[in-house]
């Protein structure tokens, strides 16, 4: 993950923390986290279909990390909007992160290309 990748995931999280943090378990703070990853896993599949040798296969891992992590990134979206996110802002956030990936993809050299969905297929492995 690149460091503006983590600085959005970071500042998005950051809103929430202070309000639910003293109620968050270790396993929230998972759920939470799951969202967001959810939240770029459009963009991933995007720029990085192109790069791997199997696009499919991608797409089925992603799409299997989703539905098995379904109820784990529902409660984490959950976290957000109670600690005071609404829809709009997530959807506006959300959309802020993912071209934030496809710009920095962009600039990559091909190598770069390469260990990004590389690490990302690894990612989407149950």
């Amino acid at each position: 993950m690149k460091l503006s990748h983590v600085v959005v995931l970071t500042v998005l999280c950051a809103t929430a923390l202070p309000t639910i943090a003293q109620d968050m378990s270790r396993e929230g703070m998972g759920n939470y986290i799951k969202f967001f990853r959810s939240v770029r896993t459009p963009a991933v599949l995007e720029v990085c279909s192109p790069v791997v040798k199997d696009p499919a296969a991608l797409a089925a891992a992603a799409d299997a990390w989703l539905k098995a992590n379904s109820k784990q990134i529902a409660l984490g979206k959950e976290y957000s909007l109670a600690a005071g996110s609404t829809e709009e802002t997530l959807v506006k956030d959300s959309a802020d992160m993912q071209e934030t990936i496809k710009k920095e993809f962009a600039e990559y050299s091909q190598a770069k290309k390469t260990e990004f969905c590389e690490s990302a297929i690894k990612s989407y492995r149950l």
